[in-house]
């Protein structure tokens, strides 16, 4: 797959929200949905609460963690997007995928 074949692009999830309140101020995931013209839905993903934005979010609790993760999404259903990452690989709280995304990333800064 060539990454200018956007149609090959079911899904985009991102570390970090969609809205970052109810007024749905955009956040990441919106920046990167528009980018794409809005055709490839975005899932975000974020570790920590944002003030003012419960709207627009689904906690979901993976794995035996008390702590939850905070989707967001554009393009589809927040419930819908909550279903896929609670199906995510790994019984971790951050999908196991995301987890090995996070570490390239910051690999990548040093």
């Amino acid at each position: 797959m060539k990454l200018t074949d956007i149609n090959q692009i079911h899904t985009i999830v991102v570390d970090g929200y969609v809205y970052l309140n109810n007024e749905k101020k955009p956040g990441f995931g919106h920046y990167v949905y528009t980018d794409f013209s809005g055709k490839i839905p975005v899932i975000g993903v974020a570790k920590s609460a944002f003030h003012d934005n419960e709207a627009f979010v689904k906690k979901i609790y993976r794995g035996n963690s008390s702590k939850p993760l905070y989707i967001t999404s554009i393009g589809m259903e927040v419930a819908v997007a909550a279903e896929h990452i609670q199906s995510m690989h790994r019984e971790y709280r951050f999908p196991h995928l995301l987890k090995l995304l996070d570490k390239q990333t910051k690999e990548a800064r040093l």
